[in-house]
């Protein structure tokens, strides 16, 4: 599944098209949050690939995390009950 999203992917970048692809989210085996969706939201997918291109990470690797841990942002207070914060609910650091 997840080769044909990074087609479809590449495709519409080619192609200029990013704004009108629907991607389906990652499947898995673990829990799924009560906040996931079918799809991966089109407007954070510039987010995905900007990062995968400056960070080489896996633009579906940080869709699958942020469908995990926020349901794409749906979270009511985007902190976990052990004060993880944000889109991918990352830990702040030690002061």
């Amino acid at each position: 599944m997840l080769s044909k999203q990074k087609e479809a992917i590449e495709k519409a970048r080619k192609e200029g098209k990013l704004e009108d692809l629907q991607v389906p989210k990652p499947s898995t085996s673990t829990v799924i949050s009560s906040y996931h969706t079918e799809q991966v939201p089109p407007e954070y997918l510039k987010y995905y690939l900007y990062a995968e291109k400056e960070y080489g990470i896996p633009w579906h690797y940080l869709a699958f995390i942020h469908g995990i841990e926020t349901g794409f942002s749906k979270h009511p207070t985007m902190i976990s009950l052990v004060r993880a914060v944000g889109h991918l609910q990352f830990m702040r650091g030690r002061p």
